[in-house]
């Protein structure tokens, strides 16, 4: 996600869309637990660990980027249009999982329906342009992945995937993100209906196949690094953005002071733009889970986040 929001060349950025945000919700959906709740309480927690955190680094990124945003425009409407930021998926989440919570009792056969249902719906909303507050017209997208992944979880979980069928999935990944159109669920652009939609799903696929490869190197820096930043996910796209439009101007502005341009896929910039503002992220975020708690959904003197 953090390379898909720089400035990376197209084959590449391709790649990265054709599953990123699909990935995202399809895992929601792997783990979405009501328990006992009733829909009471689950509204509740909800708001703790979705909308507080996400209204809170709002009104902290409209304070920190260093070009002007339309801060009334933002509160009322969400993050839409021209006003991008990274964070827009938190309220098309939350609706979503208030809407399954209707639907998550009854058998897999129905969620298989319904995740069918939003994506014809999906692809009606895309054609008819529709914009609605909070990017609320992406919910049934959002709610296609939400339902296969609750579908999947008792399957996809136990799945061994072999070398060579990795292999495979990661080719014809590859191929056909190239020849398709971009998926982009920001914009509610499904692409080439159902062709993007059914490559999204083997790039989720591809990304649990190379995670099984990854689990034999559990103990190893890398993979603590990357398990770090997934748990975080939330500090990681909120603070990310910021860092990255600080540290860019710092890349623009040592190219400026040399006279000597810094291409944006040169190593230098690749550091500046990538590398050094996850590093930002994760001291911000250490500082954020000792001190702010309540960003991460937790109060009062309970240890850990909720979700």
């Amino acid at each position: 996600m953090v390379a898909g929001h720089t400035e990376i060349p197209e084959g590449p950025l391709k790649f990265i869309y054709a599953f990123h945000m699909p990935l995202f919700f399809f895992v929601s959906g792997i783990f979405y637990n009501k328990g006992n709740l009733s829909f009471k309480d689950f509204l509740i927690k909800k708001v703790k660990t979705l909308v507080i955190p996400y209204f809170f680094f709002t009104l902290l990124a409209l304070c920190l980027m260093p070009w002007k945003m339309p801060f009334l425009h933002v509160l009322v409407y969400g993050w839409d249009g021209e006003n991008f930021y990274t964070l827009w998926f938190i309220p098309v989440l939350f609706v979503s999982e208030l809407i399954f919570f209707l639907f998550s009792g009854h058998k897999r056969v129905f969620i298989l329906s319904l995740a069918i249902i939003c994506s014809i719906a999906t692809y009606y909303l895309s054609k008819s342009h529709i914009d609605l507050p909070y990017n609320f017209n992406i919910v049934p997208f959002a709610l296609f992945y939400i339902s296969l992944g609750y579908a999947a979880a008792p399957f996809i979980i136990l799945m061994k995937i072999p070398g060579w069928r990795t292999f495979l999935y990661g080719l014809i990944l590859f191929v056909f993100s190239s020849l398709l159109p971009r998926l982009d669920m920001y914009n509610n652009e499904p692409g080439v209906f159902p062709m993007n939609l059914l490559n999204s799903l083997l790039g989720i696929l591809f990304t649990f196949a190379i995670s099984q490869r990854l689990n034999r190197f559990t103990n190893t820096s890398i993979i603590k690094a990357i398990r770090f930043f997934g748990i975080n996910s939330l500090f990681v796209m909120a603070f990310s953005p910021l860092f990255q439009t600080y540290c860019y101007s710092v890349t623009h502005g040592i190219g400026k002071l040399t006279r000597i341009p810094i291409p944006n896929d040169s190593l230098p910039s690749i550091i500046f733009r990538v590398i050094l503002p996850l590093i930002l992220v994760y001291f911000t975020t250490i500082f954020c889970r000792r001190f702010l708690p309540f960003t991460i959904g937790v109060y009062g003197n309970k240890k850990g986040a909720t979700s």
